[in-house]
């Protein structure tokens, strides 16, 4: 099985990585690999300051919430990455973006980029998650062709933040965490946020 991996990764990579250098379009990916994940504080910091303006505390929970999504995606990943440590594709093609040195098993990007992107939809932003869906493939497809992630990095990434979207969207009436949310919006109240 991983044998079979590891060649599904290696066909891919590859694949992608020629086609980006054949069109001449290293630049293209190297913007499209890192740029669209600022779009998920960029939203968060809006969405806010457009609720508290229309002082809307549970939509502004709802966004609590999307950040508790993208916050457990990530701390997932530093466990998983823990006990796992893949090497990045660096050593099988030629990177065309410079990135940390850490592990590439699960893909930080996909994660955070799935767990925001599902959490959108979930909570009713399902305009701005269309709008959002390109740039999310095309990231996480630049970060492979890219030459710093492996498929099934991202596949991981994605399946990880995608589930905690989903958890945190079912967790939305539970009782403790909405005390929390109601915290940071009394908080922001405070403070006239």
């Amino acid at each position: 099985m991983l044998r079979l991996i590891w060649q599904i990764n290696k066909k891919i990579s590859l694949v992608l990585n020629e086609f980006v250098r054949n069109y001449h379009l290293n630049k293209v990916v190297a913007i499209m690999a890192d740029a669209p994940i600022f779009f998920a504080p960029v939203f968060l910091l809006s969405a806010w300051v457009y609720w508290a303006v229309k002082h809307n505390d549970e939509k502004k929970k709802d966004l609590i919430f999307i950040f508790f999504s993208i916050v457990a995606s990530i701390l997932t990943n530093l466990v998983i990455q823990h006990f796992v440590d893949e090497a990045r594709p660096e050593t099988f093609v030629q990177p065309l973006i410079d990135h940390l040195p850490d592990a590439s098993f699960p893909s930080d990007h996909a994660a955070v980029s799935f767990a925001f992107l599902t959490s959108l939809y979930l909570f009713g932003y399902k305009k701005i998650f269309w709008i959002y869906l390109p740039f999310v493939i095309l990231m996480n497809m630049s970060r492979i062709a890219a030459g710093v992630h492996w498929f099934f990095d991202v596949l991981v990434g994605m399946f990880v933040g995608i589930s905690w979207a989903i958890i945190f969207k079912k967790l939305r009436k539970n009782s403790f965490l909405n005390k929390i949310a109601n915290f940071f919006v009394k908080l922001a109240r405070i403070f006239r946020l």
